[in-house]
Order: structure tokens, then sequence, then C-alpha cells
């Protein structure tokens, strides 16, 4: 599918986009604002969709104010509505555009969706330490009926491919903690896990990823 679509594009296209490519790009990844699901300790996922609470509200406001002098051009939000408020507070802020991308949704936590962290922590410990502490040799690991850490990472990747195609060069994507933690695995990061609303920085140089301590 990926080469029929570069097949629509023109010489003159396919020139402006190598050029896209090259450019150095700027990824805010933040995790969104807390809801009451965060508060109770309780696995959301993708079926678990709530808005912000207050404190995720608030938290939200606070990522704006983080994110205020880097020159951020655009939002793009995962689809679930706790990260597509959070979104939407950073690009009314910021005077930007607030894209949704189902790609950046939450892993697939199949059956333990809406069951309590430490329930999960307690009957399947292995488990539940490859989610918190993911690694690549390991993202075959899933929950029971939910995606494979491999698909998450996959789909959340294609969508920064994307993103390396646009003129935009300083972009925050507002996503989840367990997708983002993947994405910081495959970086070899220790630490994977994001609390609600941080961010870390993301560069890309023409070849690769690079994490960037702000």
């Amino acid at each position: 599918m990926r080469k029929n679509f570069f097949m629509l594009y023109s010489n003159a296209q396919l020139f402006i986009i190598k050029i896209l490519l090259s450019m150095e790009k700027h990824f805010y990844l933040c995790r969104h604002g807390q809801t009451d699901a965060n508060k109770q300790r309780l696995l959301q996922g993708t079926s678990v969709d709530l808005t912000l609470n207050e404190t995720g509200i608030l938290q939200a406001k606070s990522l704006l104010n983080k994110l205020a002098d880097k020159n951020i051009e655009l939002v793009v939000s995962s689809a679930l509505k706790r990260a597509k408020q959070t979104g939407n507070i950073l690009a009314n802020g910021l005077k930007v555009d607030n894209l949704m991308d189902s790609r950046l949704n939450e892993c697939n936590f199949g059956k333990f969706e809406g069951l309590p962290i430490e329930t999960i922590k307690e009957k399947h410990t292995r488990l539940y330490d490859l989610w918190i502490y993911p690694a690549l040799d390991t993202f075959s690991t899933k929950f029971p009926g939910g995606e494979t850490q491999q698909h998450a990472y996959n789909r959340f990747m294609s969508v920064l491919g994307d993103m390396m195609k646009l003129r935009e060069t300083n972009i925050a994507i507002i996503s989840h903690g367990g997708i983002i933690g993947l994405v910081l695995a495959s970086l070899k990061q220790k630490k994977c896990t994001l609390p609600n609303c941080d961010f870390c920085h993301l560069t890309y140089d023409g070849k690769k990823l690079s994490i960037i301590e702000d």
C-alpha cells in the first residue's frame, strides 16, 4: 500500500517530500491529563474512554505553559476523549490546529481494561512487568484479547513517519502512557513511564530519531 501511495506523486512532489524528510523535526510526545480512572488506578486502554477531571484540566493548562516557548506549529492527538481534550487545551492556547489520529490511541489491553492496576500486578505479575518495563525483544507481549506491543508501536510510528513529510517542524503529539512507553523503550530509555501531562522531546535529523533532555 505504501509503494502504491508514493506512485501517486509527480517527480516534483517527490522532490519536495525528499526535502521535507531531510529537515530536522521536533516532536513533543505528551501524555494526556488525569481522568477519574487514572485517579482510581484503573487500566483504561481504549474501551474506558473518559474526559479529564478537574485535576487533568489543570495539568493540561500547566503543560501549555511548559510548551509555550517551543514554537509548536501543530498539535496531533489520539482520538480518545482524554487525549483530544488535552490537545484542544494546548491547541487553543497556542493558536494552532489540533488534528486527530486514532493510530495514537492507547494500547488495547483487552480483557484487562477497566480493572484495578494493583489487581493486574498481583495476579499477572510477569505480564504487568513486561508492560511497565517494555523492551524490544519482548514486543510480542499482549494482554488477553488485546494487541501486541509490536502492533501498537508500529501504528504509532506510522504516524511519526507521516509527520516527517509535513512542513511543520515543531509538533506536539498527545497520546497515552502505555504506547509512549514503547517508543521510549525503542530508544533504549531506562525510564519508560510518563506522569499525566508530562512530555518527552524527540528530534529527527533526517536519518534517525533521538531523545533530547529538556
